[in-house]
């Protein structure tokens, strides 16, 4: 009877063991593959954030500008970044310039070797102050921030793979 009892006992340990590590194996893996869909985000918004700061310019007034003629008074104000009269707003095809990007977001498909992953991702642009970075300036500078937050569509267990990430933009009296 008592070896029974400790045949059962020792049963019963090994079983919460197994369960305890599949359970651990289970987390690793799908930690694995959170920050996979966090690496195809990051080479995502990398890739993005370059296109955008290589083919736009900095603000409307300096669309297809040769030379510095303006001042930052002529900049697009504080309270109007976004998309201009002009531009679709739901198409960044039409958007020249960086502060279109504002409130901008988009579902997207991107290929990374074999993979293929869902992303969203919302754009928010605002002016830094070049002396002190982490304040907002009152007025427009001569320096922008692009962010580009990205969230995978793909939730693993309870998490999903967020990314953000900043480019910023100075314009200088060198065209």
């Amino acid at each position: 009877m008592q070896q029974t009892i400790l045949a059962l006992g020792a049963l019963m340990i090994t079983m919460l063991v197994t369960v305890n590590q599949q359970h651990s194996i289970f987390r690793v893996q799908q930690l694995g593959y959170v920050r996979e869909l966090e690496n195809a985000a990051i080479d995502f918004g990398t890739r993005q954030l370059e296109q955008i700061m290589n083919s736009t310019a900095f603000d409307e007034v300096t669309v297809g500008a040769t030379e510095m003629t303006f001042s930052a008074s002529d900049f697009t104000r504080l309270n109007q970044l976004g998309h201009d009269g002009g531009e679709n707003g739901n198409n960044k095809a039409t958007f020249d310039d960086l502060d279109d990007y504002d409130g901008f977001e988009e579902d997207v498909t991107h290929v990374m070797s074999a993979d293929t992953f869902q992303f969203h991702i919302a754009y928010t642009v605002e002016y830094l102050n070049p002396n002190a970075p982490n304040t907002t300036p009152a007025s427009p500078t001569f320096a922008k921030q692009i962010m580009a937050t990205i969230e995978s569509e793909t939730m693993v267990g309870d998490k999903r793979a967020q990314v953000v990430m900043k480019r910023i933009a100075i314009v200088t009296d060198s065209f």
